[in-house]
């Protein structure tokens, strides 16, 4: 008698489009987290210039200046990106996509994460040698 051979599950597709990964609340948190990190770099490197000191103006003072620097204008803003309708400077631009690209990266690797740590099988305990006592 053949065993029958199980049907290999296919992974669950979390995401389908980018609309869906910019939705999902893990990728705006990681997004939140991504402005953080560009804020602090920034308020370091203007402690470490010392005062009376000027950073380069970029893409970062042209977002804030705006008021475009935030979850939600970022992603609308990625979007308008990827369908190549965007009014903005082409550095603008770059700073835009990688910070969304990268927070979206770090989604898809934390979901992945989750999922094959759902499917791990637990790690037995290696068996122990039981001492046989002797009958002398």
């Amino acid at each position: 008698m053949k065993k029958q051979e199980t049907p290999k599950e296919e992974p669950k597709k979390r995401f389908t489009t980018v609309e869906e990964i910019l939705n999902d609340n893990k990728c705006k948190e990681m997004v939140k987290n991504k402005i953080w990190s560009v804020e602090n770099s920034r308020t370091n490197a203007l402690e470490k210039a010392g005062s009376g000191m000027k950073l380069r103006r970029g893409p970062y003072e042209y977002l804030t200046e705006r008021s475009l620097l935030n979850v939600d204008s970022l992603s609308s803003e990625y979007l308008l990106i990827v369908y190549k309708r965007s009014q903005l400077p082409s550095a603008v631009r770059d700073f835009v996509y990688s910070i969304m690209f990268n927070a979206m990266r770090d989604t898809m690797v934390f979901y992945r994460d989750l999922d094959t740590q759902a499917k791990a099988k637990p790690i037995r305990k290696p068996r122990t040698k039981t001492a046989k006592k002797d009958l002398v």
